[in-house]
């Protein structure tokens, strides 16, 4: 069952909802270019840059979703 989080609990861990998603990128390149689009947004920020692209093994990128 999902449950909308109150606004001041969406990005809390364990919160209720949908912390993360993950999507399957063809190479480091296009992960690059996904991480400097959305820095050029401004209703949503990168998370976690100093480790990025490197998580645990493989490359990844974490960003905030536009809506908390």
């Amino acid at each position: 069952m999902l449950a909308r989080a109150e606004a001041a609990d969406r990005t809390a861990i364990g919160a209720k909802g949908l912390n993360y998603l993950a999507f399957h990128a063809p190479s480091r390149e296009r992960i690059d270019e996904l991480a400097a689009e959305i820095r050029d947004r401004n209703d949503t920020t990168l998370r976690y840059e100093d480790r990025h692209p490197f998580a645990g093994g493989y490359q990844a990128l974490y960003c905030e979703d536009p809506e908390g």
